[in-house]
C-alpha cells in the first residue's frame, strides 16, 4: 500500500511537471486569453498591463516572474493606472501583492519607505480606495522623510520604480 501511494505521488508530480503552466492560467485565463492580454498590454492598454503584470505575481512560488510583474506594473503606474501605483507602493514598502485567492512574495524593488509613500500619495490623489489607509502606516516616519516623499510624489511620473 505504501509503495502504491508513493507511486501515485510520483506520477502526480511528473504529470504536473510535464504540463506547462503559463502565469495567466494561475489567475483564471486560458492560453488564448493570456496571448490577447499580452497583445493588449503591449499596445498600451493600462488595465491589460496591470492584469498581465499581476498574472506573474500570484500563485505557485515556482512560477513567479518578478521582472515581468515589476516591468508591467511600473509602466502602467507611470501612465496613471491607479491600481498599479498602489501596487508599486506596496512593493517598495516590502508588502505582498495579491489577487483574490492568490498571494505573492514578489520582492524585486528594494524596500524604501520614501518611495513607497510617494507612490501611495500619487495613488491616493488619483482616488485609489486603499491608498489613504496605506499612507497612515507612515505616521511615525521622520518629518524630513515625509517631506522628501511628498516632493517625490510631485515629480510624478518621474518617481523611480525600477527592478533590481
Amino acid at each position: 500500500m505504501k509503495k502504491l501511494c508513493m507511486l501515485f505521488v510520483l506520477l502526480l508530480i511528473s504529470a504536473c511537471a510535464a504540463y506547462p503552466v503559463i502565469p495567466a492560467l494561475r489567475v483564471g485565463h486560458t492560453e488564448e486569453e493570456h496571448a490577447k492580454l499580452k497583445t493588449a498590454a503591449e499596445s498600451g492598454d493600462l488595465d491589460a498591463q496591470y492584469n498581465f503584470g499581476m498574472s506573474y505575481c500570484c500563485g505557485d512560488t515556482a512560477l513567479y516572474d518578478n521582472r515581468e510583474v515589476t516591468k508591467w506594473l511600473c509602466n502602467a503606474a507611470k501612465l496613471e493606472h491607479t491600481k498599479s501605483q498602489y501596487q508599486i507602493g506596496k512593493l517598495y514598502k516590502g508588502n505582498r501583492l495579491s489577487l483574490p485567492g492568490y498571494e505573492s512574495a514578489v520582492r524585486r524593488l528594494p524596500e524604501n519607505d520614501k518611495l513607497a509613500l510617494a507612490w501611495f500619495i500619487v495613488a491616493d490623489s488619483k482616488g485609489h480606495p486603499e491608498a489613504k489607509k496605506a499612507i497612515e502606516m507612515f505616521r511615525h516616519m521622520e518629518f524630513a522623510d515625509v517631506v522628501a516623499a511628498i516632493d517625490l510624489s510631485r515629480k510624478y511620473p518621474e518617481i523611480p520604480c525600477e527592478i533590481e
